[in-house]
């Protein structure tokens, strides 16, 4: 899959858009909607009409690769296909929603608040040692990062009707952010045709026409 991405990079301007269009919806969900099971579910069949769109697009691309290539070479895109048409119709039901709302609520506050603490006594094992004592990047950057961690552990934990809109609301804006990413790779280098002193990837041959070619 990663390959068929690199060949057809116009693919990135696609996935791109997609992820945009899910991560803005996400965040209008979460700042117009009050009840937290409504939110998830809405973000649920989200997340499920963007499986759809990724494996229609693996598809297609795999369709095209096998048609220009004569081989089965694009396998791993009708794998990956299926997969994400598996998944999109599990979060389709109302129930998976209910399901990963609990996980969230207390999977998110608990891992961060244990990812704190760890921080903070790495922290406090390099400052009582004598050599990593002078190394001061290493146990500030920990520091510094255990504690933004273990404080949003415990905010979360400590306001359970606001964890849910904030964990979702991070999350949509990072996806809306690596959608613009892919969109302006896909936009630049898309289309962009190679310069004369560029190298052109080369493309492999099937294994039964290099065959035939040394028989020859």
């Amino acid at each position: 899959m990663k390959n068929l991405f690199l060949k057809h990079k116009w693919l990135f301007l696609i996935l791109g858009a997609a992820l945009m269009a899910l991560g803005g919806l996400a965040i209008w969900f979460v700042l117009t909607k009050n009840e937290n099971h409504k939110i998830t579910y809405a973000l649920c069949i989200l997340l499920a009409v963007y499986f759809f769109l990724f494996a229609t697009i693996l598809l297609l691309s795999g369709i095209v690769n096998v048609f220009k290539s004569k081989t089965a070479g694009a396998a791993g895109a009708f794998i990956s296909a299926g997969s994400s048409i598996g998944l999109g119709i599990t979060l389709c039901f109302e129930e998976v929603s209910t399901w990963l709302e609990s996980i969230v609520l207390y999977l998110v506050p608990y891992t961060l608040i244990g990812i704190g603490g760890a921080c903070l006594i790495l922290t406090l094992c390099l400052l009582l040692g004598e050599e990593t004592r002078q190394n001061y990047k290493a146990w500030i950057v920990y520091l510094v990062f255990g504690a933004i961690t273990l404080t949003l552990g415990v905010i979360l934990v400590n306001n359970k009707s606001d964890t849910l809109k904030w964990i979702y609301g991070s999350v949509a804006a990072v996806i809306a952010l690596v959608g613009l990413v892919f969109f302006v790779y896909g936009l630049f280098y898309g289309f962009r045709k190679p310069k004369d002193n560029e190298p052109i990837e080369a493309i492999e041959e099937p294994k039964e026409i290099t065959k035939k070619k040394r028989s020859k």
